[in-house]
C-alpha cells in the first residue's frame, strides 16, 4: 500500500470515529432535551401495560456478544433508550457490526478491534465498565476512560480490578485510563463488595476460561441471573445464580445464540405501587 493509501485509510478510520462519537453525543441532547414530564394526579389507575425489557439487563448481555467470536447474537425485547444506543456506537467503534430493529439487536464481533475507548464515547455511559470483562478475555487487554453516564457522581472501580488481578490481570491504569493486561485464568476470587456490575464483568470473562471459576459475595439480582442464563446458552456452565457464590465452568469457544432480555422488575414494581395507591386495577403484560 502506498503513503497516499495509507493515508487515505487513516483519514477514513478518523472520520468514522468523529461521525460514531457525534452521534451518540447527539442521541445524548436529544433525550435531554425532550424529557419533560407533567403530572395531574387523583385518578384512579385502570388499563393494560406491556413492561419493558431491563435496560440493566440488556447492557451487560450486548456486552456478552464480545465473547462470541463468530457469528451473529441476537437479542429480543431490548428496551429502545440512549444507553443502549451509546453502547452500541461503542461496540461499532470497536469494529462489531450492529442492528437495532423495533426492540432485537444482532450483533456480530468477529472483526472487532482492541483499540482505547475514548472519554468521548464511555464518559456517555456509566455501564460501560462492563466491557472490561469481555474486552480483557478476548484480547489480552483493554484500556478505557473511566466511565460516566449519569448525575451521581464518579462510581469506584475497585472492585471490578480486584476481581481481575485475582484471575491475573495487571493494573496498569492512571488517573485518566483504566488499563488491565494479562491473560486470565480460572480460580478461586472473592469480590470486595456486593457489586453488581463487578459480578457481570467476572462472570462474562470466566465464561470464555477453559476450568473452573468460582466468584465469592456475587450479587444476585435478576440482571446478574439473566447474564448467568446467557452465557449458558453460549455453552458455558454456571451454578449459584442467584446467590452470593457463582461457580463457572468456562470455554473458548463460546456459541452464537438467540436471548430474550428479562422484563424490567423496577419498572413493573412502579406499576403495581402506582396501581395500590389509587385503588386503581392495572394488568401487567410481558412478565416471566
Amino acid at each position: 500500500m502506498s503513503p497516499a493509501q495509507t493515508g487515505s485509510a487513516a483519514e477514513v478510520a478518523a472520520q468514522a470515529k468523529r461521525k460514531l462519537i457525534l452521534d451518540a453525543q447527539a442521541a445524548k441532547q436529544a433525550e435531554a432535551a425532550s424529557i419533560r414530564y407533567r403530572i395531574q394526579g387523583g385518578a384512579t389507575l385502570k388499563g393494560d401495560v406491556v413492561i419493558s425489557g431491563s435496560k440493566n439487563a440488556a447492557l451487560p448481555l450486548l456486552a456478552g456478544s464480545i465473547l462470541c467470536k463468530e457469528g451473529e447474537m441476537t437479542y429480543t425485547n431490548v428496551p429502545r433508550l440512549r444507553d443502549i444506543e451509546v453502547l452500541l456506537k461503542i461496540l461499532q467503534y470497536l469494529g462489531a457490526e450492529t442492528s437495532f430493529v423495533e426492540n432485537t439487536v444482532k450483533i456480530r464481533t468477529d472483526k472487532l478491534e482492541s483499540k482505547p475507548l475514548p472519554r468521548e464515547l464511555v464518559s456517555m455511559l456509566r455501564a460501560s465498565i462492563v466491557l472490561l470483562g469481555p474486552m480483557l478475555v478476548r484480547f489480552g487487554e483493554v484500556e478505557m476512560a473511566y466511565p460516566g453516564g449519569d448525575v451521581i457522581g464518579k462510581r469506584p472501580v475497585h472492585a471490578h480490578i480486584s476481581a481481575f488481578q485475582q484471575m491475573g490481570a495487571g493494573d496498569l491504569s492512571t488517573n485518566e485510563y483504566l488499563k488491565l493486561r494479562g491473560t486470565l485464568r480460572p480460580g478461586h476470587l472473592i469480590l470486595p463488595e456486593f457489586s453488581v456490575t463487578a459480578t457481570e464483568n467476572a462472570l462474562l470473562a470466566a465464561a470464555m476460561l477453559p476450568g473452573e471459576t468460582r466468584i465469592d459475595l456475587a450479587a444476585g439480582e435478576p440482571h446478574v441471573q439473566d447474564c448467568a442464563k446467557l452465557v449458558r446458552a453460549m455453552g458455558a456452565e454456571v451454578e449459584g445464580a442467584g446467590s452470593h457464590t457463582l461457580v463457572v465452568r468456562g470455554r473458548p469457544d463460546l456459541q452464537a445464540c438467540s436471548h430474550a432480555v428479562t422484563p424490567d422488575y423496577l419498572e413493573a414494581g412502579s406499576f403495581v405501587m402506582a396501581a395500590l395507591c389509587t385503588h386503581g386495577k392495572v394488568r401487567l403484560h410481558n412478565l416471566d
